[in-house]
């Protein structure tokens, strides 16, 4: 099978679930009136906007997709620093579209002098300006901030993976393998949890995370990232399997830092510019440890 028609097949799945949920969505307003389905209701029509947005970009052309995914990370950087008040913007949001540029070019490299050096140009425009007070704190949040605008950027680096006999879609069949997979395994955890979730996974953190939406996450994300391995990569189903699970439990991992972050600062979202899921720093939480982790896996 072409990898046009691997890409095409693995879109048309996510338009044919995106239209289930809206059916059964709709189903359930005439069946029970009174369930309150608002934020269902947000959450799919945000899908449908960002899963439209994101296919649009991979076909238009690859630097149109890298404009995308430096744009998703940026705002997602922003959101960081507005919410904790300490990462230098000025700096941090720099550090971001430098580390975008070089994974782009698969030159890890500059993603790394871009993490690192964040800090230190922090630490240089602190004392330009006198500033001692907070010192560390901002310094340390710009780190923070770049580390994030960093790991968010290694899904660009997906994009220069080549076509071949393991990769037969190339790196943008991994990057939307990658998103598929830990978007999908988001919405079974919160499925799951609603539906079985009793005992917490980390009430300290996140009250409303529960052991069996974790468990549920990271099954779906196994399932999905079997199937789609044999769709959009030459490997097999196991391992697929293996990976989807492990892109899962990051999942589960980064969103429980995001929600840390999140209670330090004591804020429910880091954002409102996606109805129904808040920022956009809430919504790629998951990937912000699972992008790295795959490309590492792939490329080492």
């Amino acid at each position: 099978m072409e990898a046009a028609a691997q890409l095409q097949w693995a879109v048309g799945g996510v338009f044919a679930t995106l239209v289930t949920a809206s059916a059964t969505t709709g189903t359930l307003r005439r069946l029970r009136p009174r369930m309150d389905l608002t934020e269902v209701r947000l959450r799919v029509r945000s899908w449908w906007i960002m899963a439209a947005v994101f296919v649009l970009a991979l076909a238009v052309h690859r630097a149109v997709t890298v404009a995308f995914l430096a744009t998703v990370g940026v705002t997602a950087v922003w959101e960081l620093a507005r919410m904790t008040r300490t990462a230098l913007i000025s700096v941090a949001l720099p550090a971001t579209v430098i580390a975008y540029a070089g994974a782009s070019a698969g030159r890890t490299d500059l993603v790394l002098a871009a993490i690192l050096g964040a800090p230190v140009a922090a630490a240089v425009v602190m004392v330009g300006r006198g500033a001692t007070a907070g010192f560390v704190a901002r310094v340390g949040g710009t780190f923070v901030a770049a580390a994030v605008g960093g790991a968010l950027a290694q899904m660009a680096g997906l994009l220069a993976l080549p076509v071949s006999d393991m990769y037969v879609a190339g790196g943008t069949g991994l990057l939307l393998w990658l998103v598929i997979v830990t978007q999908a395994g988001d919405v079974a955890q919160f499925l799951s949890g609603k539906a079985f979730g009793v005992a917490k996974l980390a009430p300290a953190v996140s009250p409303g995370k529960t052991v069996a939406g974790a468990v549920g996450g990271i099954a779906a994300a196994a399932a999905l990232g079997s199937g789609l391995g044999v769709l959009l990569t030459g490997h097999t189903w196991v391992w697929g399997c293996g990976l989807g699970a492990a892109v899962g439990a990051s999942g589960v991992i980064g969103d429980l830092i995001v929600s840390a972050v999140k209670r330090d600062c004591g804020v429910k979202d880091a954002g409102a510019l996606i109805p129904g899921h808040g920022g956009v720093l809430d919504r790629v939480d998951s990937l912000l440890l699972a992008a790295p982790l795959v490309l590492v896996l792939v490329t080492g």
